[in-house]
């Protein structure tokens, strides 16, 4: 599946490159098509397909294509197809317990500054520290 996204044509795409099964649920990997340098690091996205609504659980963009609008449209196509799929807007990743029994609530300097940007521009709430949700509408 190819994500129609608003990218200038020079632009390479997003698009599914894999799916696989944890015991937490199904996720998908995204990354652009064809885009540039090797690929020796890791996708750009993981997706979460939770039912409740779908969680953009790893969020990396090569240096290089950072600040080109891949993160937003990224997460705007996600939360479409998480409304269409589950019924739910995406969210912000939430915490988890490891096999330890500590807590994390694993999201980056950059994650807060991209979702706080979307909260700015009326796109999503921020329900409590690092805890964001798109809105349905």
């Amino acid at each position: 599946m190819k994500l129609a996204l608003l990218f200038e044509s020079s632009q390479p795409r997003l698009q599914k490159i894999k799916d696989f099964k944890t015991s937490e649920g199904h996720f998908s990997v995204y990354d652009v098509e064809g885009g540039p340098g090797p690929r020796n690091r890791a996708a750009m996205f993981t997706v979460w397909k939770h039912s409740d609504g779908y969680i953009v659980r790893n969020a990396m963009v090569p240096e290089g294509l950072q600040r080109r609008g891949y993160a937003t449209d990224f997460y705007i196509a996600m939360n479409r197809e998480s409304l269409r799929t589950t019924g739910h807007p995406l969210r912000s990743s939430p915490p988890r317990t490891l096999t330890t029994g500590q807590t994390v609530h694993e999201l980056s300097a950059d994650a807060i500054a991209m979702w706080d940007s979307f909260v700015a521009k009326g796109w999503a709430e921020k329900l409590d520290h690092k805890t964001y949700v798109f809105k349905r509408g």
